[in-house]
């Protein structure tokens, strides 16, 4: 308390004394920050309370201007480190966003921002005047997108764009023309997509474009449009444990990680093989749940899973986790288990899109503080909430004083 002036010598040296104990270890608690065990990880929460647009966050985006943009079932939000923007669909206004539900969000090499929607095809933001162009299905136009649900977004080397789309696969899109290639499911064709709903989509070191699906992994070779389909074969314990691919990532060591209904798996491009991590319930330090929603590479190189059952963050080395989920009895727990983006910001901080519970974000900068206090009808509890003073004898005994309640 800045009003605060202390009366006597010994009430000045005690308080420089505790200052002295606690700032080291405070500097090395930050320091040794990112090795925390996941359990104490104490997390913020956004909601409508905080001008969230809605509690489930499908995407978590940081653009290079340092905005933070979260797409939610109902509207797109842009927050500045203290406030939310939303952006919704104004049926009178063609400038306005075609759809409130965002599915997922991109940001080119140019600095553009897409956004895959669910009924409203893809959108370009313009930052200048903060307006939307709209490139939907158009069945006049056999170049427009295949359809208007898309659910992942993934710019190539080469610039361009691919649309995963619910129900009519894979299109390659043409920032500069606006024109859509195509890539269809043919079940009579196995060198063809193997599902028409993608869920997820990655670019691996060679350049092949990798589309996970409700049915089957896939690798595009861009040179002829040819797929290559990976699925699970029940009689190869080095195949995919499930054909639900939910997210893919291709880490800083250029392993490749396959997140499924069945664990998260890397791949050895070399033999086809895939290694399983998996849920066991005897082995604390496995998968909280099979189903992997999300994945992101943190700078540590370590992987945070979202899951049906919250975060795990994943040690490829190991193959160890630390799990974190929601705690009824923790307010500072995670706000809901089912997790389905993750994204780190360039301080640092982590934010996490939740199914229900709204944005949660983690900083290594927050601790947790032990509180002591007066808890009636416990006679070794302090006898009164108020503190004036502390101090530290040689024996390593802490006096406290308070105001009204003696001294302890």
């Amino acid at each position: 308390m800045d009003n605060l002036k202390p009366t006597c010598l010994l009430m000045r040296a005690a308080l420089w004394l505790v200052w002295l104990a606690i700032f080291p270890a405070a500097l090395a608690q930050v320091a040794h920050a990112p090795q925390v065990p996941i359990e104490a990880l104490p997390f913020d929460h956004f909601s409508s309370d905080q001008g969230l647009s809605h509690s489930t966050v499908r995407c978590v985006l940081q653009d290079r201007q340092g905005f933070l943009w979260v797409g939610t079932e109902d509207g797109l939000n842009r927050y500045d480190g203290y406030n939310f923007t939303v952006f919704r669909h104004n049926p009178s206004d063609p400038g306005s966003i075609s759809d409130n539900f965002i599915w997922c969000l991109l940001e080119d090499r140019r600095g553009n921002l897409w956004i895959g929607t669910n009924n409203g095809g893809l959108n370009l933001f313009d930052r200048p005047t903060e307006r939307f162009k709209a490139y939907r299905h158009d069945p006049e136009r056999p170049t427009s997108p295949a359809e208007n649900n898309l659910r992942c977004l993934l710019e190539d080397r080469a610039g361009a764009l691919w649309l995963g789309t619910h129900s009519q696969g894979l299109d390659r899109f043409d920032p500069g023309s606006g024109r859509c290639e195509h890539y269809p499911p043919n079940p009579s064709d196995p060198a063809t997509l193997s599902n028409g709903q993608v869920l997820s989509l990655a670019e691996d070191a060679s350049g092949a474009i990798w589309a996970g699906t409700i049915d089957g992994l896939n690798k595009l070779d861009p040179s002829n449009g040819r797929f290559i389909r990976f699925r699970h074969d029940p009689l190869d314990p080095e195949s995919l444990a499930s054909n639900e691919i939910h997210a893919l990532l291709l880490d800083g060591a250029r392993r490749f990680w396959v997140g499924s209904s069945g664990g998260i798996h890397s791949f050895d491009p070399a033999n086809g093989a895939f290694r399983r991590f998996r849920h066991d319930p005897a082995v604390a330090s496995s998968l909280p749940h099979d189903t992997v929603l999300a994945i992101h590479e943190d700078r540590q190189h370590r992987l945070w899973l979202g899951t049906l059952k919250g975060v795990a963050i994943f040690d490829p080395v190991s193959g160890r986790c630390q799990n974190y989920a929601n705690l009824s009895n923790d307010p500072d727990s995670l706000s809901n288990n089912i997790v389905l983006a993750i994204t780190q910001d360039d301080t640092g901080i982590f934010w996490i899109g939740t199914a229900g519970g709204g944005l949660n974000k983690y900083s290594h900068f927050r601790t947790r503080f032990q509180h002591v206090r007066h808890e009636p009808g416990n006679p070794n509890s302090l006898s009164q909430n108020t503190v004036r003073a502390f101090f530290e004898d040689r024996s390593g005994q802490l006096w406290i004083g308070t105001v009204g309640g003696g001294l302890h």
